[in-house]
C-alpha cells in the first residue's frame, strides 16, 4: 500500500496513459483512495486469475474424460472456460447488496431497502438454469465442458460486474488450451489429500499445485 500511495502521487505529478494516472488526476480522490483502488485492481487482476487457473487444471485432472474432450476438440475451450467459471465460482463469500424495489425470491418477500446476501456459488448451481441439455447429462453440481454456462454469475452482474472479465476469459482460454496441448501427460505430483486450499481469503484457491508430466 505504501508503494501504491507513492506511485499514485507520482502519477498525479507525471501522468501517463494508464488507469492509475486517470484515477490520480481525479480531484475527488486522495492519494490513499487512489492507492486503495490500485490495490484492489492488483489483487483482483492477479489473485483471481491465478487461482482460477490452478483450480481449473485441478478440476480437469479430477475429470480426465472432460480433459480428453478438450484435447480432442480445442474449439470447446471457450465454452469450457465458462463452465469452469460457473462450476468453481472462486468468490465463495456472500456479496452484500440492498434491494432497490420490492421483490419475492423463493417465496420470501424482500422489501426495498432490505439488505441481502447474494451467494454467487449457489446461484451458479441452479438446476433451472444449468441443467444439461443432453439426456442423462451432468447435473449442475458436476463439471460438463459442453454445457451452455454463459448465464453464470462468476463475474457478478450489472453495475457490479468484474471490470476485467474479458481479459480473464482470454487468459484462461490461452492457459487451458496451452496446458492441454503441450502437457498431455500432466498429473498431480503429490497425493490429492496433501493439497492445501486457501479458505481464509476472499478468493478461494490453492496454496500451490505440484504437478509432473
Amino acid at each position: 500500500m505504501g508503494y501504491l500511495a507513492r506511485l499514485a502521487e507520482l502519477k498525479r505529478d507525471t501522468p501517463g496513459d494508464d488507469i492509475l494516472s486517470r484515477l490520480a488526476a481525479r480531484p475527488d480522490l486522495t492519494p490513499q483512495e487512489t492507492a486503495s483502488l490500485g490495490f484492489m485492481l492488483l489483487i483482483t487482476g492477479h489473485e483471481s486469475t491465478t487461482n482460477m487457473a490452478a483450480l481449473s487444471v485441478l478440476a480437469l485432472l479430477r475429470s480426465p474424460g472432460q480433459a480428453a474432450r478438450l484435447r480432442a476438440d480445442p474449439s470447446l475451450v471457450p465454452g469450457a472456460v465458462e463452465e469452469l467459471l460457473r462450476y468453481l465460482t472462486i468468490i465463495h463469500l456472500g456479496l452484500g447488496r440492498a434491494a432497490t424495489e420490492d421483490v419475492t425470491v423463493g417465496g420470501a418477500a424482500i422489501r426495498a431497502g432490505d439488505g441481502v446476501i447474494c451467494m454467487l456459488s449457489t446461484a451458479n448451481r441452479q438446476p433451472e438454469l444449468f441443467a444439461s441439455e443432453e439426456p442423462g447429462g451432468a447435473c449442475p453440481a458436476e463439471l460438463d465442458v459442453t454445457r451452455d454456462a454463459r448465464r453464470h454469475l462468476a463475474f457478478g452482474h450489472g453495475a457490479h460486474q468484474c471490470l476485467g472479465h474479458t481479459l480473464a476469459r482470454v487468459e484462461l482460454q490461452v492457459i487451458l488450451e496451452t496446458v492441454l496441448r503441450r502437457l498431455p501427460g500432466l498429473r498431480l505430483a503429490v497425493p490429492e489429500d496433501r493439497l492445501v486450499f486457501q479458505r481464509d481469503t476472499i478468493v478461494y484457491g490453492l496454496r500451490e499445485l505440484p504437478v509432473a508430466w
